[in-house]
């Protein structure tokens, strides 16, 4: 809902995968693939990371009341994509045209959930304390 708020163009939806093979059994990967496409030209990646996370998990977050995952540990793989807008036609985000597929990730361990849903800490904070690397392609 948060990813069709945004402005999502394409098919949004969440998964939850199982354990991370990334970073083991101790943490549940969640996929959320936003919807969300953006001019490839327009912002550095890292500000596009940002604002898929404020925009689509970050009111998700803030609604929770309580959480309770197993394992208790979180990765969330958020996806989003890139279009070179001066090859679509009027220079327009097309939706059926290509897109080419954008994920970062953000690993939040139980003690940091803990601390959000208490108000001890922030959800940018989460943002900062467990982003890793973009990853140019879907696992």
């Amino acid at each position: 809902m948060e990813a069709m708020k945004a402005g999502a163009l394409g098919p949004s939806e969440v998964e939850v995968v199982g354990t991370s093979p990334r970073l083991g059994p101790d943490y549940l990967r969640i996929r959320v693939q936003s919807g969300l496409i953006f001019d490839r030209g327009r912002a550095a990646a890292g500000d596009l990371d940002l604002w898929v996370w404020q925009h689509v998990v970050e009111p998700v977050l803030a609604s929770l009341d309580s959480a309770r995952f197993e394992p208790a540990n979180l990765e969330l793989l958020l996806a989003y994509g890139l279009q070179d807008l001066a090859a679509t036609a009027d220079g327009v985000i097309d939706a059926a045209g290509p897109v080419e597929e954008r994920q970062f990730r953000v690993a939040i361990p139980e003690p940091s959930l803990t601390d959000l849903l208490a108000g001890r800490l922030e959800a940018g904070q989460l943002f900062e304390r467990g982003r890793q690397r973009a990853l140019p392609q879907a696992e």
